[in-house]
């Protein structure tokens, strides 16, 4: 074996043993292999080999009879063009015991911006830059803090409330007279309902194969021709309050719910009682979706060109995690 492992022969040894790993291994298995492979890199841009195979176990794959056949597999995604060597990373899968491991690109990744969201549109309008690292490749993602836990909690202590199943907490009892009002409004409320819509402006299941759009509203009261849409907001102020939130799920509710001819809707600031509201007619959807479609279609363009171009504010010296951008605040 000494010889075989000599200087000349080691990498050739190697190379037949996966390849006769390969040979040997269920052609049902690496069917499903394929397939699986084939999502993971639609959606994932780089990758190093042990991520597929952490994929396909998480999709329920079996292992294969031999563990050379997950090397194997890489090798024939190499042959088939699907991916590219482009280095070597310090492995991040935990079953792996060696200090470098190989880094792929996925020659098959297919930039989608859909489902797209209102929070998405900002997010892109804000930088560009920051939306294709933090978004698109999800190389930062998003740590929870205290305020965005907050906001967690009190959303679904409000649900719970409005169903009349449990009183609110007393830290959030500030809030109880809103609720109460929205509480006495006539017709049947929906609570965190979730929005989807296709690419034909159809409504669909939010976590449907088709799904373009997805929102979801605090709350909907539907009152025969005319629903109230409100979203709750625990920020101290309302100076910033944007109402194309408001628009967009005055829309998607007017595709969900046909019979809805008028949208009252608002953004309800519960620590400072401030209510941000606007009313949208159902013949005003044309010139709406036109606005909103035309901001969408600005998304698409960077993805189709991949040119993501930083917007430099006074957000990026504290408040941006893309520290390979030149107007970073900790470079």
């Amino acid at each position: 074996m000494s010889d075989v492992y000599g200087t000349g022969n080691r990498h050739e040894f190697i190379a037949s043993e996966i390849e006769r790993a390969y040979v040997n291994a269920d052609e049902g298995w690496k069917e499903e292999y394929y397939t699986n492979a084939a999502s993971y890199l639609a959606k994932n841009r780089y990758l190093e080999g042990g991520s597929i195979c952490a994929y396909c176990r998480a999709q329920g794959m079996s292992d294969p009879h031999h563990h050379n056949v997950w090397g194997s597999m890489i090798t024939s995604l190499k042959k088939l063009g699907w991916i590219e060597k482009i280095g070597m990373v310090q492995p991040t899968t935990k079953h792996t015991h060696i200090d470098a491991v190989c880094q792929w690109e996925s020659k098959v990744f297919k930039m989608t911006i859909a489902p797209w969201s209102f929070s998405k549109i900002k997010a892109f309008e804000q930088c560009p830059k920051q939306f294709y690292h933090e978004k698109i490749l999800k190389e930062y993602p998003v740590r929870e803090s205290e305020a965005m836990l907050y906001g967690t909690q009190f959303h679904a202590a409000a649900e719970e409330y409005i169903r009349g199943c449990t009183p609110m907490p007393v830290r959030f009892d500030y809030a109880v007279g809103a609720l109460d009002s929205l509480r006495a409004k006539q017709g049947e409320k929906l609570c965190e309902y979730k929005l989807g819509l296709t690419k034909d402006l159809e409504p669909c299941g939010f976590y449907d194969k088709g799904v373009w759009f997805r929102g979801i509203a605090d709350l909907i009261i539907l009152d025969e021709d005319m629903a109230w849409v409100v979203d709750y907001k625990t920020g101290k102020s309302a100076r910033y309050a944007d109402k194309g939130q408001l628009e967009l799920m005055a829309l998607a509710t007017f595709k969900h719910f046909p019979e809805v001819q008028k949208v009252r809707a608002g953004l309800l600031f519960v620590v400072s009682k401030d209510l941000i509201k606007d009313t949208y007619m159902k013949s005003e959807e044309g010139v709406l979706w036109r606005k909103w479609l035309t901001n969408y279609e600005k998304m698409e363009a960077a993805a189709a060109n991949d040119v993501w171009n930083p917007r430099p504010s006074g957000l990026c010296k504290r408040h941006c995690a893309v520290t390979e951008c030149a107007h970073n605040g900790r470079n």
